[in-house]
């Protein structure tokens, strides 16, 4: 957000859009923008909004808070600074943004305008739309860059350059927009890919022994594992039923294992808010892994 904020200034550009891949990753990341960008005596909520499916009620639900605790202010519906994308920063799914460039409907096509001039940032871009679309959105982006005063970026952790491959997108030499790096300096860059190569080690239990093993030899592999662990499993149901295995397994103040405290898409919609609410309060317990 720092730098898009540097490049919309020195740009002179509109407004800001970030678009995220999952509902819940963007109700967590607004709070956070809104805490950070809302200057005293701003309504954060003209600051920084959310666009998705549930942006509705909730846009509407925290305009009356705000106006209940500024009894002085005239009463305004903020729902059009989400649905109509009139805030300066806007945080929104990869759906509604490519939705907006490529349909052909009236009422989603009448904030196509708010785009221009803008800085868009596409988290997780290898992944936010189906590979075999990016030929076309590959152009519209090009097309944002040359014709509407856009700035992109795409960011990832595992970003692979597919705009460099001539079967996913169109590469038209003399058309074609390339992607730089923002790391310029290539000893922060080779250090940086130091860093990230020793964070993270895989481990794989097929290796230590080729053998099936039943899930408590599992349980007990994963339990003498270092650090943090993030153990992934193909369906949910082998998910939560070692989970609850590791739960039963394991006391209560060396590792917090909490079948509910565990956000997955198995939960309904409001479920996954009360669910996600916990989450900050046991990352900040130093005694927890």
């Amino acid at each position: 957000m720092a730098h898009l904020l540097h490049v919309s200034i020195e740009k002179n550009l509109r407004r800001i859009f970030v678009v995220l891949p999952y509902t819940n990753i963007i109700d967590q990341n607004v709070e956070k923008l809104r805490d950070a960008l809302t200057l005293p005596g701003e309504n954060p909520h003209d600051v920084v909004v959310a666009h998705h499916h549930r942006a509705l009620s909730e846009t509407q639900k925290a305009a009356n808070k705000y106006k209940e605790k500024n009894e002085d202010e005239d009463n305004v519906d903020l729902r059009h600074f989400a649905f109509q994308w009139q805030a300066p920063i806007i945080v929104t799914t990869a759906v509604q943004f490519f939705e907006t460039l490529s349909v052909n409907k009236t009422s989603i096509l009448r904030k196509l305008h708010q785009v221009p001039n803008s800085a868009i940032m596409i988290d997780e871009a290898h992944a936010a739309i189906p590979i075999y679309l990016w030929r076309q959105h590959w152009l519209w982006l090009q097309k944002l860059i040359r014709n509407w005063n856009c700035y992109w970026v795409l960011a990832s952790g595992s970003l692979c350059k597919f705009w460099e491959s001539h079967h996913i997108v169109e590469c038209d030499k003399q058309t074609f927009v390339k992607a730089p790096s923002l790391v310029t300096d290539k000893a922060l860059d080779g250090r940086l890919k130091q860093f990230n190569n020793q964070r993270l080690s895989i481990r794989s239990y097929s290796k230590i022994d080729p053998k099936p093993f039943a899930p408590e030899a599992l349980c007990d592999w994963i339990q003498v594992q270092p650090g943090p662990r993030l153990v992934v499993f193909n369906t949910v149901f082998a998910a939560a039923k070692i989970a609850d295995m590791l739960r039963n397994k394991i006391q209560e103040n060396k590792m917090d294992i909490n079948r509910k405290k565990k956000p997955n898409n198995a939960y309904c919609i409001y479920q996954q808010r009360s669910v996600l609410s916990t989450v900050p309060g046991s990352l900040n317990k130093s005694n927890k892994t």
